[in-house]
């Protein structure tokens, strides 16, 4: 796991070119007056960087760098390290669960409404739908690590 690229790592990586690539133009127009507009660019950073935070929350739990108290932990006999890791992987699994719902109850409504965004006039579902994508592959990525390291404390 620790060597090989997440889908969400690839997803996280092309959309920070994107905004990269957007912003980069966003300034060279603003230094050359050249009489357009793109106050659109902006939209598209914002909701792209919401769907990058959300996809990397997820690619930050598989790679286990946001899963609890090591130090901690490690200082524990194996038994009470599967009863924290156990306790923090419920606890993350009940926030994002939460959140997933939360993200169900939004993109329901701005489905029904058929919102679009203020300035591209795109439909909004395609980036409220990030809010139930991102919470549901961390509650996924939580419980893969969790059963990771449950074994790798059994190993020991």
């Amino acid at each position: 796991m620790k060597d090989k690229l997440l889908i969400e790592e690839h997803i996280i990586a092309a959309l920070l070119l994107i905004m990269l690539a957007i912003m980069g133009v966003n300034v060279i127009t603003r230094m050359i007056p050249i009489g357009i507009s793109l106050a659109f660019t902006e939209e598209l950073v914002t909701y792209s960087f919401v769907c990058t935070s959300l996809l990397g929350a997820s690619a930050a739990c598989a790679r286990g760098a946001n899963m609890g108290l090591d130090a901690l932990v490690s200082l524990m006999p194996p038994a009470a390290k599967k009863v924290f890791l156990f306790i923090s992987c419920a606890a993350s699994v009940l926030l994002f669960g939460f959140l997933f719902y939360q993200g169900v109850i939004t993109l329901q409504s701005v489905v029904e409404y058929n919102q679009k965004t203020p300035i591209l006039q795109i439909p909004q579902w395609i980036f409220t739908s990030f809010y139930c994508i991102g919470p549901a592959l961390y509650i996924f990525r939580a419980i893969q690590f969790c059963i990771r390291k449950c074994r790798e404390v059994g190993k020991s």
